[in-house]
């Protein structure tokens, strides 16, 4: 449930009173993250119904104290407390998106029928932060030859479609819808 993952996520971003105490929790977010990555039996540990919520909260403590700040290791014992361990991972993906979002870092992904040179990659770069109020870029890159030529783009929930596959689909929709009109 997204709705829980956002709300938990923004409480914490909230408490956050610059850019610095939100880039440390990015940073612990994804720590935490690929923590749990590495060794999947401790967020297994916290669904589980076989251990008591003081010993989970003991095993938290344990863990991170000292390591991460006290409003994250608060998170996480209150995402125990509330029965919502489960969400822990989607909290800490949202944390790192709001994170981002805070601090100025758009999340990029470029599709392309080949490879892009690095001229090209800067050029688009450069105009992305030209053209929006973001002040850096996490770009992903990707090819798919079935898009022909051309590039699609993906800042959040904008998309700039600008592949030749895209626009023979258009192409065909335009003259399909033109030859019901000269019936």
């Amino acid at each position: 449930m997204a709705v829980v993952n956002e709300r938990y996520g923004e409480a914490l971003l909230e408490l956050a009173e610059n850019d610095e105490t939100v880039k440390e929790y990015l940073d612990e977010s994804k720590l935490l993250l690929s923590l749990f990555d590495e060794n999947p039996e401790l967020p297994a540990l916290f669904v589980n119904p076989k251990i008591g919520l003081e010993e989970k909260e003991q095993i938290v403590k344990n863990c991170f104290e000292g390591r991460i700040s006290g409003n994250m290791v608060g998170l996480i014992i209150m995402l125990l407390r509330n029965g919502r361990a489960d969400k822990l991972r989607g909290v800490l993906e949202f944390i790192i998106s709001g994170a981002k979002e805070k601090l100025g870092i758009a999340i990029v992904y470029v599709e392309s029928a080949a490879p892009l040179t690095e001229n090209i990659k800067k050029a688009l770069e450069a105009k992305i932060i030209a053209t929006t109020h973001y002040k850096s870029l996490e770009m992903h890159y990707t090819t798919d030859k079935s898009l022909i030529g051309g590039m699609k783009v993906r800042l959040g929930d904008r998309i700039l479609d600008n592949t030749i596959d895209t626009k023979l689909k258009l192409l065909r929709t335009e003259l399909r819808d033109n030859n019901r009109k000269d019936r």
